[in-house]
């Protein structure tokens, strides 16, 4: 267990001192949940604590509204971490045991990303006070990183904002309190395939003798002949054995009425993961050939636009060592008798039997992690899942902190609960009291590294042994993204409208927009 120095305790107790700021940060994030790339609101509660508190924000970064970068001090080492805080579409649900949405078909936390970004932010805060208070030299970050439900740190990778660091200390809620050991991360890549029917006099034959050519069948069609030929052949890209997945949902379907006129325009966007870059790049391959041929066929043009394209994840255990001797230090999130028997409600309200003890408890060793996730793995599968965490594994020594909590309870045997579940909790003292251990963790990891120069070089080694030489070395990956291309942020992302924004959600006045 690490040793609490005079400035780690500073930095626990600035959060201990500080939690009702915070929590209603985490609270007011929560009741007005944005989605990827319309985050306006959240960003800005962000950016508005951390220049309270003394820190250089420069906001609209990476071609993305809803980015920031805050820093404070000078020199190095430079130290940073990020806060995320988007919603997911159609996942609103209350902060009580029982299904019930706030808006039905609304957005909302499903993995409690307003706690991530909270969490992050106070941790920083946090660290930078005990920097101040003991004359600690360095420079601390955050980067606010919008949409992660698209994986969109991609961009800041390929525009350079990661680059110049010496650490990262990160975290994202989870299922048990530990960090993330050697098997990090997959690859995730989305693209969006605009269909369009700016021609069509030009489909088929002319036949006057009818007085008419034959009726273009327009953009959507050519979408649907997209849809149909990636689902016949999904089955044959690739084994299923290799742990991949191909997601799709229709962005736009036209903008006419029932008319003889054909459709102009309609877009499919698709979402793939997997363990490894050349699993991707078959996927890709699949896809493209499918959208060629569906415009052909279709008498339509096709147009791609990247929605992000992320490498697989790179495991830095020095650094999780250092994180997860801290996470002892400020010890798991401890349940109240409200948390628990709300816990037990939810049970009661699906109709089991309630648990004693229904919350997570305790720490798990990273070791003891890796080996309940390894268990569903074949041994050639060296990464798993998808997050955007991984961009920053490429460029400095970066840690994955886990706090219990944010998946909501313990799993029932023999039962697979709906995904409210995990949802209703987000607004409640479990998440509030992961949030603050999670804040502590992050604090107390930064004050280490700043602190033990021989730690961060530990972890520095480490990163250019796995990398070949550092960034630039015979095993690094670069980001897969052109600098040149910008962020897709003028596409139809759903999004609230007619928002108030008062201190309560008020749905008589916040509509919920469907892209059109």
């Amino acid at each position: 267990m690490s040793k609490i120095s005079d400035e780690k305790l500073t930095a626990i107790e600035w959060i201990e001192n500080n939690k009702e700021e915070i929590i209603e940060l985490l609270m007011d994030i929560w009741r007005h949940p944005e989605t990827a790339f319309r985050e306006y609101r959240s960003a800005k509660a962000h950016c508005d604590i951390l220049r309270k508190y003394g820190f250089k924000v420069t906001r609209n970064i990476a071609g993305m509204p809803t980015a920031f970068v805050a820093e404070w001090g000078s020199g190095k080492p430079v130290i940073g971490s990020y806060a995320e805080y988007d919603a997911t579409p159609e996942q609103s649900q209350d902060a009580v045991p029982y299904r019930k949405p706030i808006v039905e078909y609304g957005p909302g936390f499903s993995d409690a990303h307003h706690s991530l970004g909270v969490g992050s932010t106070a941790g920083v805060i946090a660290a930078k006070m005990a920097m101040e208070k003991h004359g600690i030299e360095g420079t601390i970050k955050i980067l606010g990183t919008p949409a992660e439900k698209v994986c969109a740190k991609a961009w800041l990778a390929s525009k350079g904002y990661l680059d110049g660091y010496d650490a990262f200390i990160t975290n994202h809620p989870w299922d048990t309190t530990t960090v993330t050991w050697e098997t990090h991360l997959g690859s995730y890549w989305a693209v969006v395939f605009s269909f369009k029917c700016d021609e069509p006099e030009k489909w088929m034959a002319y036949a006057p003798e009818l007085g008419m050519g034959p009726r273009h069948p327009g953009a959507v069609d050519a979408v649907v002949t997209m849809h149909q030929l990636t689902k016949m052949l999904k089955d044959r890209m690739l084994p299923f054995t290799a742990h991949w997945t191909l997601n799709e949902w229709i962005m736009m379907a036209g903008q006419m009425t029932a008319d003889n006129i054909p459709p102009r325009i309609a877009q499919i966007n698709y979402a793939w993961r997997s363990p490894s870059l050349e699993t991707q790049e078959q996927i890709w391959k699949v896809l493209e050939n499918c959208a060629r041929k569906a415009a052909e066929v279709t008498g339509c043009t096709v147009e791609t636009t990247w929605v992000s394209k992320t490498r697989p994840g790179l495991p830095n255990l020095a650094i999780a060592r250092l994180a997860y001797r801290n996470l002892e230090l400020v010890g798991p999130p401890q349940w109240s008798k409200e948390d628990i028997e709300f816990a037990r409600e939810i049970q009661r309200n699906l109709g089991l039997e309630p648990m004693e003890k229904p919350l997570p408890e305790g720490l798990t060793p990273p070791e003891e992690a890796e080996k309940l996730r390894r268990q569903i793995l074949p041994p050639n599968v060296k990464n798993f899942g998808s997050d955007d965490n991984s961009e920053f594994t490429w460029h400095a020594p970066c840690a994955w902190i886990h706090v219990a909590g944010g998946f909501g309870i313990k799993p029932y045997p023999g039962v697979r609960y709906p995904r409210w579940v995990q949802f209703c909790v987000n607004g409640t003292g479990i998440n509030h009291k992961m949030t603050l251990t999670t804040a502590k963790a992050i604090a107390t990891s930064i004050v280490e590294l700043f602190t033990t120069p021989s730690e961060l070089q530990k972890a520095q080694d480490e990163f250019k042994e796995r990398t070949g030489g550092g960034i630039g070395g015979s095993k690094w990956l670069p980001p897969l993204l052109p600098k040149e291309l910008d962020p897709p942020i003028h596409l139809r992302w759903p999004e609230w409208i007619i928002n108030s924004y008062e201190s309560e959600l008020d749905t008589t006045k916040a509509k919920w927009h469907v892209p059109y």
